[in-house]
């Protein structure tokens, strides 16, 4: 106040001039903050409406998905749908197999679809089942998890979907819990596709988002667990969850309704259970 009064004193017109400058700072400033708050909000809204798919979770969600269009009608009749819930003790126990696995650090293009995070891989990170080679094509998340683990499910479900190069798909399942921040994930989060910017470049290691070391997992053949739901697919669940940091997934839940498909019935399906580096019990 010392400082306007000084001023009006001098001159009351430079006066004036000053203190509308400054209330002009002032309100870009605070429009500015509320830019960076809303901006996450309202421009997710944005692209989620121009990546839209012709089913979702709610009022067209998978109780509906097999008469929504001719080619959806697996998802009600098919016989070995994901995701299931899985049990070690109920399953063929197979020993001294790693999952064969190879990522390395990538370039990758974000999108936001209507129901999840999605992002495209590129370079040559690739997943060996037996003689098949599977090359990782994109990545996604589903909240909270789809397969359940010992009657349990967890926080989220990160799916690495691979492909042969002739026909078949992989699809590699890590389930999350909260714990730890996980850099990655931060990167990732800080990439989010606007209304500006509907598609992210991001350079990022896929191994960052996996359980570190040798650890059991599922392997059954299966569905995907969206729209069209073809079956054949393989499925391999990681037993042991990653984590990220609590924050981390309630930002990202603030963005995204869950997308998670209910448990399906267990019928012929045939679960394989690894566990590397142990004798199978005969």
């Amino acid at each position: 106040m010392a400082l306007f009064y000084c001023l009006e004193v001098s001159g009351k017109g430079f006066g004036i001039m000053l203190r509308r400058v400054i209330l002009a700072i002032a309100i870009a400033l605070w429009w500015g903050l509320w830019v960076v708050w809303a901006a996450p909000q309202s421009q997710f809204l944005t692209i989620a409406k121009t990546v839209a798919t012709p089913w979702n979770y709610a009022d067209l969600g998978p109780q509906r998905w097999g008469e929504l269009q001719p080619e959806f009608q697996t998802c009600a009749i098919g016989e070995t749908q994901s995701p299931l819930a899985l049990f070690p003790e109920s399953s063929t126990p197979v020993s001294g197999a790693s999952l064969p696995w190879q990522y390395q650090p990538s370039l990758g293009l974000i999108q936001a679809t209507s129901t999840t995070l999605q992002i495209q891989v590129t370079g040559n990170n690739t997943l060996q089942i037996g003689v098949d080679l599977y090359k990782l094509e994109q990545i996604h998340f589903h909240y909270p998890s789809e397969h359940h683990v010992q009657g349990k499910q967890y926080a989220m479900e990160v799916h690495f979907v691979h492909r042969r190069a002739t026909q078949g798909a992989a699809v590699l399942a890590v389930l999350v819990e909260p714990g730890a921040i996980n850099p990655t994930f931060t990167h990732i989060l800080q990439r989010w596709p606007t209304q500006a910017h509907p598609s992210q470049v991001i350079h990022f290691d896929p191994a960052a988002l996996l359980p570190q070391g040798d650890r059991p997992y599922f392997h059954y053949l299966g569905s995907l667990t969206t729209p069209p739901c073809t079956e054949g697919i393989r499925w391999l669940v990681f037993a042991q969850p990653i984590a990220l940091g609590a924050a981390q997934i309630e930002y990202y839940q603030a963005l995204y309704a869950p997308n998670a498909r209910p448990r399906q019935t267990m019928t012929t399906h045939q679960v394989q259970y690894y566990v590397p580096g142990q004798e199978t019990k005969n």
